[in-house]
């Protein structure tokens, strides 16, 4: 039942994104992309496993969003900066993503 619930709000919060970036545009649509739903839904589902995971669920969301900055910062100076196919500004974002989550999983062990 979690999971049939977490990938409805997901989905849901797709197509609220696909249809702001049509109507207000990019910028307004990035702005909502950075809206807790999914992490706020998931530490609610994880409370009732206590507090202290909560706590670590939170840290690791932390850890991920290091991750996350990596690959949206590589999607930027690829896309506007390199001016790389969309595809190949995916697959850099996703490798610095991926190196960058390695690393930190890594150094937090």
């Amino acid at each position: 039942m979690h999971i049939a619930l977490r990938a409805l709000l997901a989905a849901t919060l797709v197509a609220i994104v696909a249809l702001t970036d049509k109507r207000f545009g990019p910028t307004i649509a990035g702005l909502l992309l950075g809206f807790p739903t999914v992490i706020g839904t998931t530490l609610l589902f994880t409370a009732s496993q206590g507090s202290r995971a909560v706590g670590q669920l939170a840290v690791a969301t932390l850890y991920g969003l290091v991750a996350l900055a990596a690959f949206l910062a590589i999607i930027a100076v690829a896309s506007l900066g390199l001016k790389l196919p969309p595809i190949v500004t995916v697959l850099l974002g996703t490798g610095a993503w991926l190196i960058t989550a390695i690393v930190i999983y890594t150094l937090h062990r």
